[in-house]
C-alpha cells in the first residue's frame, strides 16, 4: 500500500517526520517477531535511507569498529536527518530496540524551547497521516542534556511531535547504551490515543540552533515483540 507523507509544520521535528516524500514507496507489513530497520552493515546508506536537509548538512557515514559497522553522525551547526519508510505493526512488534553512544556532546539548558531545540541524537517513529498531513504524529526519542529519562514534552513548534528523553547528559561519553522503548505504550501516553502502525523511522543529529558540535554513533535498530 503506497503512502505519501506531505506536511509542512514549520519545525525540524515534524518536517523530518512528515517531510514531503514525493516519490511513492511501497511499504510492506512484516509478520516476523523481529523487524529489522538497519544494522548498518551495508557498504553505504543509500540502499536504505533517504536524506532530508534543513540547514547545513549533518555528515552521516558508516564507520568500522573492529569487525562491526555502525552509523556515525557528525553535526557542526547543522541540521539534517535520515528517514526510512517502513510500516511496522505495533500489535506484533511494539518494542523499538537500538544502541548508541555519544562521542561529543554539548551543554543545552534550553532544549525544550525553540532556541534550544537541538539534540546529539534523535530517533523518530512516525504515524503517517497520508494526505491528511495534520494527522501525522511523530515521537522522537532523544539523548537529552537536561531532561531525566522517561520525561516527555511537546515540540516547541507543534503539538503533533513529542520528544521523549531516553538518555541524559554527557557522563557516559564513549559508552555504548542499549535502549528498549515500547512504542505502542509511548504513543498512548504522549498523544492519549493508541496507534496500530508506524510508517516511518528517522534519525537526526542537529546543532543548528545552538551552533554547537556533536558526534554520535548508532547501531542495531529493530522492532521486536518483547
Amino acid at each position: 500500500m503506497p503512502w505519501i507523507i506531505c506536511a509542512d509544520l514549520f519545525t525540524k521535528s515534524v518536517r523530518l517526520a512528515s517531510s514531503c516524500f514525493l516519490s511513492l514507496l511501497i511499504i510492506f507489513s512484516v509478520d516476523a517477531e523481529v523487524v529489522w530497520i538497519d544494522d548498518f552493515n551495508a557498504p553505504d546508506l543509500s540502499s536504505h535511507w533517504q536524506h532530508e536537509k534543513f540547514k547545513k548538512q549533518t555528515d552521516y557515514s558508516i564507520v568500522t569498529i573492529g569487525d562491526n559497522k555502525v552509523l556515525q553522525a557528525n553535526s557542526n551547526n547543522a541540521a539534517s536527518g535520515l528517514y526510512l519508510n517502513k510500516k511496522v505493526d505495533l500489535n506484533k512488534t511494539p518494542i523499538l530496540n537500538w544502541r548508541w553512544r555519544m562521542l561529543k556532546g554539548f551543554d543545552n539548558p534550553n532544549e525544550t524551547t525553540k532556541i534550544g531545540d537541538d539534540f546529539v541524537a534523535r530517533i523518530y517513529v512516525v504515524v503517517a497521516g497520508g494526505w491528511f498531513f495534520w494527522k501525522t504524529q511523530a515521537l522522537s526519542y532523544v539523548w537529552s542534556q537536561q531532561q531525566m529519562p522517561g520525561t516527555y514534552w511537546f515540540s516547541p513548534y507543534s503539538k503533533q511531535a513529542v520528544l521523549w528523553s531516553v538518555e541524559r547528559g554527557a557522563n557516559t561519553v564513549g559508552e555504548w547504551k542499549t535502549e528498549k522503548q515500547n512504542v505502542f505504550d509511548d504513543f498512548s501516553k504522549a498523544f492519549a490515543e493508541e496507534q496500530t502502525f508506524i510508517h516511518v523511522v528517522a534519525i537526526m543529529s542537529d546543532t543548528d540552533n545552538t551552533g554547537k558540535t556533536a558526534v554520535v554513533q548508532i547501531d542495531d535498530i529493530y522492532f521486536s515483540s518483547e
